[in-house]
């Protein structure tokens, strides 16, 4: 919750700091909602080695699919700016060919959660030769005795992202209300901040 109030509070922020610019500017605040998809990635990790003592080494690796529950929700809010003379803020004279530039910052959530899936926990202890001889075992280098056990994973994941995005912007199908255009596909680039964070449980 401290992280979807410190998010909120910079965009609130930079409103405050575009709002009282003198330049003309045709400025706007949207929200949106939809759905996103993920793809699976397999969880792998390894633990040790461990080295009880001089002689023996245990070593560990956690398998899992890593199947997301897709799709997930995604929604957030946008406010942006385009330079362009006829805007409500009123005062400064743009050239002309800024009115097709502009730039917004991005605040946006998604859930990220796996749904839950079986993978194995593999524990292996590994022996010198001098011990599987005491145990009256036979190996030409050594050996190992192996544990698989089943479980199952699930997790209850969240990101966060705060863009700030440079635009470019051309108008379609102007008239006397927008003469820009009524149509006015764009695209934007720029840098994002992610947060993101994971509950995972084990059974």
């Amino acid at each position: 919750m401290k992280r979807i109030c410190a998010a909120a509070g910079v965009v609130l922020l930079a409103a405050l700091l575009i709002l009282p610019s003198p330049a003309s500017s045709e400025m706007y605040i949207e929200g949106y909602m939809g759905g996103v998809g993920v793809d699976n990635d397999s969880i792998s990790r390894s633990y040790g080695p461990f080295h009880l003592d001089e002689d023996i080494t245990l070593t560990a690796n956690t398998s899992f699919p890593g199947r997301f529950d897709n799709p997930f929700f995604t929604g957030g809010l946008r406010l942006g700016v385009w330079f362009d003379r006829t805007g409500i803020t009123g005062g400064y004279n743009w050239p002309d060919w800024a009115k097709y530039f502009g730039f917004y910052l991005d605040l946006s959530y998604h859930n990220l959660d796996y749904r839950k899936q079986r993978g194995t926990l593999k524990v292996t202890a590994a022996f010198p030769q001098s011990e599987l001889r005491a145990m009256s075992v036979v190996a030409p280098d050594g050996g190992a005795e192996t544990l698989t056990v089943p479980g199952i994973f699930s997790s209850n994941g969240r990101m966060f992202t705060l863009a700030f995005m440079f635009a470019a912007r051309y108008g379609f199908l102007p008239d006397k209300d927008l003469p820009f255009g009524r149509l006015q596909p764009y695209v934007a680039v720029g840098p994002a901040l992610f947060v993101s964070s994971q509950s995972p449980s084990e059974t």
